[in-house]
Order: C-alpha cells, then sequence, then structure tokens
C-alpha cells in the first residue's frame, strides 16, 4: 500500500489560477501513474493531490514489497526530472512524500449497491497514509513490516526513524526512510525513466 501527495499543494493552488492547477496535478499525477504501471501497481484513486496505489492485489505478488519500493523511488526520480525542467523555466519545485505500509488488507468491490468501487480498506491502509503525512518532503517512509520485505534491503539503505506515535493505535510505529539505492538499482531507475520519458515524447 502505497500514499504520496504534493507537499504544500493547498497553498499551491491558492497562488495559482485554477487552470494551471490542474495542469499541474496532471503532469505530476500522469508521473506517478506511469510509476504504478512499470511496477505491477495498480491506481487505486487520486484524491485531489494525493494517489492511492496497490501491489499484490486483485492479482498476489510475491514481490510486492520491492515492487512498492521502486514504485516510490521511481516516482520521485520522476519528480526529480519535472523539477529540473521547472527550474530552467524559472518555476518553484514541487516536493512530494511518500508512504507505504505492507500487511493484511479487506479488497473488494465496496460501497452502495449503485455505487460500488473496487478499493482495500483496514489498518495497513490506515498506517500507510499515516506515514505518508509523517515523511518528509522528497522523503519516502515505510512501516517496519515493510522494510523488513524480503529484497528491500537489497536495493535501498534503510535509515530508521525515531518511534512515532500515530494516532489511533496503541503501539508506537517504528519506520525507516528509504536512503540511496543500490548501483544496480540505480541503473534501473535511470534505465525505466529513460523508457518511460522516450514513450510520453512519442
Amino acid at each position: 500500500m502505497l500514499f504520496c501527495d504534493i507537499v504544500g499543494f493547498t497553498q499551491l493552488s491558492e497562488d495559482l489560477p485554477a487552470d494551471e492547477v490542474a495542469d499541474l496535478l496532471n503532469l505530476y499525477l500522469g508521473a506517478i501513474a506511469d510509476a504504478a504501471h512499470r511496477c505491477r501497481g495498480v491506481v487505486d484513486k487520486f484524491i485531489g493531490d494525493s494517489a492511492m496505489i496497490l501491489f499484490g492485489v486483485p492479482e498476489p505478488d510475491k514481490e510486492h514489497g520491492t515492487q512498492a519500493i521502486s514504485c516510490a523511488w521511481l516516482i520521485q526520480a520522476m519528480v526529480r526530472h519535472i523539477n529540473k525542467q521547472r527550474r530552467l523555466k524559472g518555476e518553484e519545485p514541487i516536493m512530494l512524500r511518500i508512504g507505504i505500509n505492507s500487511g493484511l488488507m479487506l479488497a473488494g468491490n465496496i460501497g452502495i449497491p449503485d455505487r460500488l468501487e473496487y478499493t482495500v480498506v483496514g489498518d495497513t491502509v490506515n498506517l500507510a497514509s499515516r506515514l505518508c503525512g509523517a515523511a518528509p518532503a522528497d522523503g519516502i517512509m515505510m512501516s517496519e513490516t515493510t522494510a523488513e520485505f524480503p529484497g528491500v534491503a537489497d536495493i535501498v539503505d534503510l535509515h530508521q526513524q525515531p518511534a512515532l506515535k500515530i494516532r489511533g493505535r496503541k503501539n508506537l510505529v517504528k519506520p525507516s526512510i528509504a536512503g540511496t539505492p543500490s548501483r544496480e538499482f540505480g541503473q534501473w531507475l535511470m534505465r525505466t525513466m529513460s523508457h518511460i520519458l522516450h514513450k510520453n515524447a512519442e
């Protein structure tokens, strides 16, 4: 389960005309969707400036943890590329923060009979959302469960953070920040981002 949102979007939207806000959102949310697709993720929904991405559903995926981390890093790499173009035009960069959690979730069609929506619910989802809110700008914060997922420590450095008290949870959460990618993973990031940018330019 991955959540990401734009840091300071409320203030940003106050300072720009509505059409420019829409164009900006489409640009960044498009990059998020491209990254999700490349990492076997499913964009569950866009909520304003936020995105909710699922891994391991509706089809099981034994690599869902590493795919989520790969997606998060690819999103941030795409955002840095966009920001480079914005700086060249004298525009302010936009930062995203990302939260990731792994665990059991209830997945299925949820809602009322005439308005059903395939989505996921549960504590795992809520914690991912809380971690997103606690993540630093341009950062990727994950739960202990995700950090311990097989293969995650092989593709990124993990920086354990001070325990967090999350509203609605009795126990403290021990999150980690995704640090520097491994050399092999970094090469994959560059190849994948180049492929996405080339395809989008066609």
